[in-house]
Formats: structure tokens, C-alpha cells, sequence
């Protein structure tokens, strides 16, 4: 009824339709209602049918519904792999994932996209989770927490991110306690909006006891310990040796010096070779594969528990195989001097390793030699001892002859060294090895590869249905995405598109620093492997036709593909594509629980480190940078990890992105990609599955690079304090170098700067604090380091720009003048009691500095002897136009700052007592004299100083604030019915007793006549609020 349902929905003229308009379009009784319910709700779960409004139903195709396997990441996004191998994969944002876990089949809709693609544009497809068809796991395994109001478990995947709510344990054999590793059975879960929940149904222990991290990971993956009862006695009923009735049609290869070459912990020898010389010119070699499916047969207890393990789990401290000792590790396994029966594929091969025929069979063998990967290497390096030695010789010969003509095809180098872990009696790491895919892995490899093409070959040619390992094309977006990235690192790359740039690419990073990084990103972007009935090609290997048939005992694909390819028992096609999926899915599975068992044990091995007081350094490679730390390969350990700029203490780190690099602020020290580094444990997080490092101190304290060869060093720079501004320095006396200098900050020039922490303005009338009243009336004796607003970089020797450091007190490696070491003069800053080193005045020649506008030190004496003037205390930085010198004070002038920050005595040339100009002309509109109490220059006032509305005691109420830097006597008049006011009315003491800072005393009252009231002239600079210093650096904007 199924597949007649499945023609019916699949018409073109079907529509929508309800269980009894289906039923009538069956032609079925209305007494098949339930069975036609019972199977339209079994195809709604596999995800082949919807049911839309109404309860109608229709094709998910039909329906542009994909149901498939999702795939989730740590960031909580997944992707769709559809049922259906032509759909590409679908990215599902973590908001539209719905209640799906890593691994499950759901049923996704597809996204419109907003905008149709432009032409030769791949667009990326998005969906949305409708639907959970059917669960990947049903136990999660985690650590149990407690809350104060409730039990939750926190699940050891890092793809699940959610947390577990759990209710109290009860009858699970021990108590569970805070802290134990715990198994959970899943309820249902309905709503993302909620926390999925559960229960406990065992408790494996504390994580830091004996054998719970390894049992954690089983538990994790669903990998079982034992085999049934019922699968063990059917091993034992087949025997342990080769019987002579198993010997009939096969071919009698017992007399070759057939070798098998395998790992050294390795008990499962299901490959075996050799090779003889054949007519001149011409090889003949022999692949020999242990043939289980002699003895595991199609429907027996074997074959499904076979199927359902998928294939061998190699995890670090054991393997759990896909079928019994009995089989595997003896009478399946290919061991010397005993008879085995295999399933053979003899070559006819060239001189120069082309294949000329090929024939495959079935035969019998009696191994010679088992030789490990250590001790064949060990034989290829060394004159030959023995014919076997020899042949070896010749098959590692005839083997690199294959090899090149593989990669002239197009294959990809895409081998990467292993890391493995070698365990003590207590099951701690005693080691890491480092394996190379050296010239015995390759002999081996190369001879595999040769006989799973030629099988496939085969199959196609029987027209048989048959498990093929297909790698497809990557998509051409990730493509140039990758590209954009290799390029980012200054790494030339062409069209990725075409192998030949590929292979080109490949190589080109086999010989770089940041090729290991750069070449792990290139797998990222490729498709995973997997099983399909249909022959789709391999892309790494460029071969259009693969399958795998050389591991029958540990992968199931393999044990397929010896039935379809000697006619015994193949299978249909729909059978074949549920088997090709689900193995795909248990290899993947497989994969992920050896990864983490390795995990497991170097968190533990870093852990006890971490613990110790002196944890070991390891080399490691800068792979990435990031705005928060920065990426290593720590290759020792076969791990990456991240450096965080919290565990640099040396300095203060920022990441530049377009020079892709991260450099220190004060000690210029440059981590760039490709760099070699030693590092430390810092920090394992087991949750997270996350390892921090941090860098050697030794190494830490000592610059990697300051710069491009020829830069400059920086100067020595205090923590806390700003770096000094640079000299200028002529285009002549230029250092080589400019790139490796950071940015400075200059100061603005000829616009005051504004206070950062401006203090508060006192109430009027309020006087102000007894020390704030002495500072105004002695402001000679006020400490230069008062004061927190931001003054002009090396306005005060000694000191930071920020007003903060200690008065007088040079930086370090400078002269207390403010020369460097070298002579040479501070940069950004002038001498103590001296004019600040700049740029000549538009290169004319200077008074008193030599014509070649190279920046001379200012004496003052030699300075008062020539003008009769003495400098400034606290030197300004503008210059005199006619002839760059720093405006001078006359003897006898005040000392305090105007309102702006400038010198309130300005030199003779800029304007007289009148206001006027050196040609006689009067001050501008909006202008005044110093003679009228105004500003000298002619510099308007700020809007932050104007008079408060409201605050005037005349009758009417609040009045307009009269006219910017005019009195109250003097300027435009008033308006009609709004007299002005007058500054004496704002409450202010005022007079010779006045706190202002001109209020009272000789230099203000010689300058200024007297005004209405006989009160002093009130300027700018008398607006300041009583009790508040004046501004260091200057005072507030222009009026608009």
C-alpha cells in the first residue's frame, strides 16, 4: 500500500487531498480507512509525505519540504544533508532549528530567497526545522549540576546547548551525587522555549576516577562493549581454521611470498601483498583481502550485528570491532604461516605503472612474513637480506611509479602526519608519536587504492548494484570563499575551479610556515566522503570511479561489496541506499567518538599539568588571529588551542587587520601568521572541549619583531602613560622605514583644548574651598601637576599629556633636558624652559636657527639677553610668524593664563593697547581692545561662558545676556525694553578681595579701566565661576 500511495502522490494531476478522497482515488472499500491511516502516518514520519491545512496530504517534494539529516556546530548552526543527493546542503540559522540535536532526520522548508540569483551566482540555501522525523540518540551523557531549585545536567557534547532538566535519581543501582558523570534517557521535547527534559537512568561516576572518562564516551556514542549471546555462538559454531571444503574453486596462491604490512598494535590483517616479475617489462602483483563474506552471510545474526556497528571503532584504549575475536582477530585475519581464504585482484602492470589487465577471483594463501610499518621502512632504507626484502624493494619502486602517475591525474595531496597516544598500565598518556605517512605507508596505500578502482571499475562493467565511496565536487562558493582567505594572507592562488591550481596551491603550502593552517582550511571547505549507490567519482583522489573493498573485517561498505562483486546475495536498490546511509552515518559516528577518546586523555594529560608547578613547553604554530587572541597548532600534542591577549601580560595587544597582525603597544612586539612560538597550558575547559595557552615567559619577555628590518626602535614608553608625540623630521634625514610605526595622535594646533573632567561650577554667592581660594590668589605657587584637564603633549617637562604624572621627573632612558640616549630631542616635546621642537615655518629660514631648517635647542638666556625679556614659565607652542620663536613675556607681566590657554600678554607686532592691528586698523565688529576690558587679539568668547538666563536682580525678571566680549557699557545697544546686565548682579564677590584670578590686583586693574559701578571690566576671562582654576589648555569653542 505504501508504494502505491507513493505513485498516487507522485501524479502530475494529483492534488492535495484528504484520507477518503485518497481512498476513493485507490479504489479501496471504506473498510481500509485505518490500514490506509496507519500507512499515511508511517510515510509522514519517514519524512515522504506532509500533511498540509485540512489534513491533506501531499509529497514533501511537491511541497518543497527536504527531509534529511542535520549536522550541528558549537555555535548552536546547523546544516541540512538531504535525502536526496542532487539538493545541495541547506544552512539552518540557530533560531530555526527548532528542537532538532546534532544528527537527527527532520524535515526542513526551504527559504525564498528575497532576490533571484544573478547569473553564475550560488547562493547559499537556508531553511527552517518543521519537523523531528526521527531521533539520532535518545541518552545523552553529562555532568549532573544542581541549581538552587532543581537538578539539571550539562551534556558532554558540545553541540547540544542546551541544558538537561532533571528530577531527583532514584533507582539507578548508586547514588548520584553533584559533579558525577551521569546518563540521561531524553523526553519529549516539544518547544524550544523550553529546556528539553529528562532522567537519570545510570550513573557512571565521578569524571576523575578510573575507566569513567573512556566509559563516558561510549555511553556518548551509543558504541556497545559486547556482542549478543546469540552473534557469539554463531562465530564459535564456524571454527577457528580453514576447512578443505572451503578450498573448492579457488585459486591456489599458497605457494607466492604473499606479506602483510600493518600497524604495530594492529590484530586484524585484512590486506596482504606480492609481486613477481612477469614478460619483460611487465609485473604481475596480487592484492589479497580476507573474504569474511565467506563466512558472514546475508540474514544471519553476524550480518545484522555487522550492520547496525557499521565498522571497527578504534578508540584509544581499546577497539570495539564490528564483528566478534573470533573472526576478526583470527580466522578472518590474514596472520603468517597459517592458511587463509581471501578474495584476490592480480594486476598486470607496466614498467612504468600503467595498468594493462586485471582479473579478480577468489584463492587461498599461506602469509609469509607480517611486517609492521616500522620494520618495512626499516627494510626500504637498507640493502635487501632475503627475496622477500627484495620484493619488497620492488613493490616500493613499482609503488612510486603509481603514485606519480596518480598526482599527473590530478590528485590531491591532502595526507596529514597522526598523532597517536600511547597509555600506560593505569591508562594515563605516556606518550604522543607523531606517524608519518612515509614510503611503507605509501606502498600499501598505493596498492589499496589500485584494486578498490579496479573493483568499481568491475562493477559497473556486471552492471550490479554495488556501495560506492564517492567524494563530490566542493561547492564553488566555499571554493572562493578559501580563495579570498589565502589571498588575505598574501598567498598567491589562482581559479580554484581548476584542479591543476589546486594541486598547484597545495604544494605551494607544503613549503610554507602557515601552509599547515592554511591546508586544514582548504579540507573545511571540501565535501565529507560518503557511501551512495550511485558512482558520483571521487574528487581527492580524481578517479571516477572508487569503492572500498580492501577492509571487509572493519567496514561493512567493504563486506557489501565482495557479495555484489562475486553474486552473492547483492541485494535490491532500495536496500543498498538505506545501508549505503546508515554506514555513512555510523562511520561519521565512529569518527567522532575516536576523536574524542583523544581528547579525553590530553585533557586529563594537560590538566596534571596545569596542576604541576612546572608545566612543559611545546612548539606551536600561529594559525589564526582574531581581534581577541590568536590561534596554535601546538604540534606535539596534535591539538590546536587559542591564545588569549588576557594571558599576554607583558603588554597590551591589538590586532590589526589589514597588516594581519598583532602587535603590543609599548613593546611593538608583532605576532603574525605562520610564526613559531613555544607555549604553556593556561587553562582546560572540559566542558567546552576548549584548551588555552599562553606563551613561554622566557619567550614572552623577548620581542618576536620590531618591525620591518631598518625601522627604528620605539622608545621606551612608562606603563600608564601616553607615548610621546614623533619629531618631525626632514625628508633628507628620513628613517628607511615608516611602516612599522603606529599612528600618532598630534595635538591640534591653534585650537585650545577642552578639559576632560570638568569640575563642577560652584553655587553663586557659595564662596569656594579655602585651598581652591589660595590657588587663585597665588597661582605662581599652584604645583604645575594640578589640574586633570588635558593639556598640550610636552607642556611641562617631565610629565604626561594628561596632567597626571610627577612634576619634573624625566622618562625612562632620557636626559632630564629630554634628550634620548643618542642626543637627540624628545620627540613631540621641547626642552625644560624651551621652545618644542616642530616644523620650520614654510621652510623659510628662521632667526637665530641655521638655514638648513634642522631644529636647533632654545636657549633662554641667550634669548633674554637679546629681547630684555624673560620666557614664559610654562612655554606655549606658538610662534612668533617673523621668526618661529614662542611668544615672551615682558619683565614684570603676569603670569596667569587668559581665558583660552594662551599667553595673556601678547607680544609686540600682533596689537596695540587699541586693539589695532600692526597697520593701524581698529578692531573688527564684535572685537575689543585690551584698553575696554576685552580679550586682547581680538578672539571672540565661548558660549559655555556666557551669563546664566534668570540670574539678574533687576526688576522684570530674566533678561537677554548682553553681546559676547562687550560690557555692559560699551557695544551695540539694547533692545527696546531689555536692558542689559551687568556681571556684578550674577552674586559674585567681586573687586580688589575677589577670588577670580582677575578680579583684583595690580596687572588687571593696569590694563583695564575702570567701567559702570566702578567695577572692574568684566572679560572672559572674568566669567570663570569663583574657586575654579583656570582651564589648563585653554578654554571652550567659538560662538556660532
Amino acid at each position: 500500500m505504501k508504494e502505491q500511495l507513493l505513485q498516487i502522490l507522485g501524479q502530475p494531476s494529483y492534488v492535495p487531498s484528504t484520507i477518503s478522497e485518497i481512498l476513493r482515488l485507490m479504489g479501496l472499500p471504506p473498510q481500509s480507512q485505518p490500514e490506509l491511516h496507519h500507512a499515511l502516518v508511517e510515510l509522514e514520519r519517514a519524512g515522504q509525505l506532509a500533511r498540509t491545512k485540512g489534513n491533506r496530504y501531499i509529497a514533501t517534494r511537491e511541497a518543497d519540504l527536504i527531509p534529511g539529516r542535520i549536522r550541528m556546530n558549537r555555535q548552536g548552526k546547523g546544516f541540512l544533508m538531504p535525502d536526496d543527493s542532487s539538493i545541495k546542503e541547506i544552512a539552518i540559522p540557530e533560531s530555526a532549528t527548532g528542537t532538532a540535536l546534532h544528527e537527527d532526520r527532520v524535515l526542513v522548508r526551504r527559504d525564498v530567497s528575497a532576490r533571484p540569483p544573478k547569473a553564475g551566482e550560488e547562493v547559499q540555501l537556508t531553511g527552517t526545522v518543521l519537523r523531528v522525523l526521527e531521533r539520532n540518540r535518545t541518552q545523552v551523557v553529562g555532568t549532573l549540576c544542581r541549581s538552587p531549585r532543581f537538578l539539571y545536567v550539562i551534556p558532554d557534547d558540545p553541540r547540544i546547548p542546551h541544558d538537561i532538566y532533571v528530577p531527583e535519581p532514584r533507582d539507578v543501582g548508586r547514588k548520584a551525587n553533584v559533579g558525577d558523570k551521569v546518563v540521561v534517557q531524553l523526553r519529549e521535547w516539544e518547544s524550544r522555549n523550553t529546556n528539553p527534559e529528562g532522567e537519570v537512568v545510570e550513573v557512571l561516576g565521578p569524571p576523575d576516577a578510573e575507566g569513567v572518562d573512556m566509559l563516558s564516551v561510549l555511553r556518548q556514542y551509543n558504541l556497545p562493549l559486547h556482542f549478543p549471546k546469540k552473534v557469539l555462538d554463531e562465530a564459535r559454531a564456524i571454527g577457528s581454521v580453514v576447512r578443505p571444503e572451503d578450498l573448492g574453486n579457488r585459486e591456489d596462491c599458497r605457494s607466492h611470498n604473499v606479506v602483510t604490512i600493518d600497524p604495530d598494535d594492529a590484530k586484524d590483517f585484512d590486506d596482504a601483498i606480492c609481486l613477481e616479475r612477469g614478460a619483460p617489462g611487465e609485473w604481475r602483483l596480487w592484492v589479497h583481502i580476507a573474504d569474511v563474506s565467506h563466512y558472514v552471510k546475508p540474514g544471519s545474526a553476524l550480518d545484522d550485528e555487522a550492520r547496525k556497528r557499521g565498522n571497527s571503532t578504534y578508540l584509544v584504549d581499546r577497539v570495539i570491532p564490528m564483528l566478534p575475536e573470533a573472526l576478526s582477530n583470527e580466522l578472518c585475519s590474514l596472520k603468517p604461516e597459517v592458511e587463509r581464504l581471501t578474495k584476490c585482484v592480480e594486476f598486470l602492470v607496466s614498467d612504468s605503472g600503467e595498468v594493462l589487465k586485471t582479473r579478480c577471483y577468489p584463492a587461498v594463501i599461506f602469509s609469509r612474513r607480517r611486517f609492521t610499518y616500522r620494520e618495512a621502512l626499516a627494510v626500504l632504507q637498507r640493502p635487501p637480506a632475503s627475496p622477500i626484502e627484495e620484493m619488497l624493494h620492488q613493490a616500493n619502486e613499482l609503488a612510486q611509479k603509481i603514485r606519480r602517475l596518480r598526482f599527473q591525474a590530478g590528485a590531491l595531496e591532502l595526507d596529514f602526519p597522526e598523532m597517536k597516544i600511547r597509555l600506560d598500565d593505569e591508562g594515563r598518556v605516556a606518550r604522543i608519536e607523531r606517524v608519518e605517512n612515509d614510503i611503507s605507508h605509501q606502498l600499501i596505500e598505493e596498492f589499496m587504492l589500485l584494486a578498490n578502482e579496479a573493483v568499481a571499475v568491475r562493477l559497473l562493467q556486471l552492471d550490479r548494484p554495488a556501495v560506492h565511496r564517492v567524494h563530490e565536487e566542493p561547492d564553488a562558493r566555499r571554493l572562493r570563499e578559501y580563495r579570498d582567505e589565502v589571498l588575505g594572507h598574501r598567498v598567491p592562488c589562482g581559479n580554484l575551479g581548476h584542479r591543476p591550481e589546486v594541486q598547484r596551491l597545495l604544494h605551494r603550502l607544503g613549503t610554507l610556515p602557515i601552509g599547515a593552517a592554511l591546508k586544514i582550511g582548504f579540507l573545511k571547505s571540501l565535501r565529507r566522503a560518503r557511501y551512495a549507490i550511485e558512482p558520483l567519482g571521487h574528487y581527492g583522489l580524481a578517479k571516477k570511479r572508487y569503492t572500498h573493498f580492501t577492509s571487509p573485517i572493519r567496514r561493512y561498505a567493504d563486506l557489501v561489496v565482495h557479495r555484489a562483486l562475486f553474486d552473492q546475495g547483492h541485494g535490491s536498490k532500495h536496500s543498498l541506499k538505506e545501508t549505503a546511509d546508515h554506514i555513512s552515518n555510523t562511520e561519521r559516528n565512529s569518527a567522532d567518538a575516536e576523536r574524542d577518546s583523544k581528547d579525553v586523555k590530553l585533557y586529563a594529560f594537560l590538566n596534571a599539568q596545569l596542576r604541576s608547578s612546572r608545566p612543559e613547553p611545546y612548539p606551536a604554530l600561529v594559525t589564526d588571529l582574531r581581534n581577541f587572541g590568536f590561534f596554535v597548532d601546538v604540534t606535539g600534542l596534535g591539538m590546536s588551542g587559542l591564545v588569549p591577549f588576557s594571558e599576554l601580560k607583558d603588554d597590551f595587544y591589538v590586532f590589526d587587520p589589514v597588516r594581519l597582525h598583532v602587535i603590543g603597544r609599548r613593546n611593538r612586539r608583532v605576532v603574525r601568521l605562520g610564526d613559531r612560538v613555544e607555549v604553556q597550558i593556561a587553562k582546560v575547559d572540559r566542558f567546552k572541549k576548549q584548551v588555552d595557552f599562553r606563551l613561554v615567559p622566557s619567550v614572552a619577555a623577548q620581542p618576536l619583531r620590531a618591525g620591518r628590518p631598518g625601522a627604528r626602535p620605539a622608545a621606551p614608553v612608562h606603563a600608564g602613560r601616553s607615548r610621546p608625540a614623533r619629531p618631525h623630521t626632514p625628508a633628507a634625514h628620513a628613517p628607511a622605514s615608516q611602516e612599522s610605526r603606529p599612528p600618532q595622535r598630534r595635538p591640534m594646533q591653534g585650537r585650545p583644548q577642552q578639559a576632560r573632567f570638568p569640575q563642577a561650577r560652584p553655587q553663586p554667592g557659595r564662596p569656594a574651598p579655602r585651598r581652591e581660594q589660595e590657588e587663585q590668589r597665588y597661582p605662581e605657587a599652584r604645583p604645575p601637576s594640578e589640574g586633570r584637564g588635558r593639556q598640550y603633549r610636552g607642556s611641562q617637562p617631565g610629565r604626561s599629556s594628561h596632567g597626571g604624572g610627577h612634576q619634573g621627573r624625566p622618562q625612562q632612558g632620557r636626559s632630564p633636558d629630554g634628550r634620548t640616549p643618542t642626543g637627540r630631542p624628545a620627540p613631540g616635546r621641547r626642552f625644560q624652559g624651551g621652545e618644542r621642537q616642530g616644523r620650520p615655518s614654510q621652510g623659510r629660514p628662521q632667526e637665530g636657527r641655521p638655514s638648513s631648517g634642522r631644529p636647533q635647542p632654545w636657549r633662554p638666556e641667550e634669548e633674554r639677553a637679546r629681547t630684555g625679556t624673560r620666557p614664559t614659565e610654562r612655554p606655549q607652542g606658538r610662534r612668533d610668524p617673523r621668526g618661529g620663536r614662542p611668544f615672551t613675556r615682558p619683565e614684570g607681566a603676569s603670569s596667569e593664563r587668559g581665558f583660552s590657554g594662551r599667553p595673556s600678554d601678547r607680544p609686540p607686532g600682533r596689537r596695540d593697547d587699541r586693539g589695532r592691528d600692526p597697520r593701524g586698523r581698529p578692531p573688527g565688529p564684535g572685537r575689543r581692545s585690551a584698553a575696554q576690558g576685552g580679550r586682547e587679539g581680538g578672539f571672540r568668547t565661548s558660549q559655555s561662558d556666557r551669563p546664566m538666563l534668570g540670574s539678574s536682580s533687576r526688576p522684570g525678571g530674566p533678561r537677554r545676556p548682553q553681546s559676547f566680549g562687550r560690557p555692559a557699557s560699551q557695544g551695540r545697544p539694547a533692545p527696546e525694553g531689555r536692558p542689559r546686565r551687568e556681571e556684578a548682579q550674577r552674586g559674585r564677590p567681586m573687586g580688589p578681595q575677589s577670588n577670580s584670578p582677575r578680579g583684583g590686583g595690580p596687572s588687571s586693574q593696569g590694563r583695564s579701566g575702570p567701567s559702570q559701578g566702578g567695577q572692574p571690566p568684566q572679560g572672559r576671562g572674568d566669567r570663570r565661576p569663583s574657586g575654579r582654576p583656570p582651564r589648563p589648555g585653554g578654554g571652550g569653542r567659538r560662538p556660532r
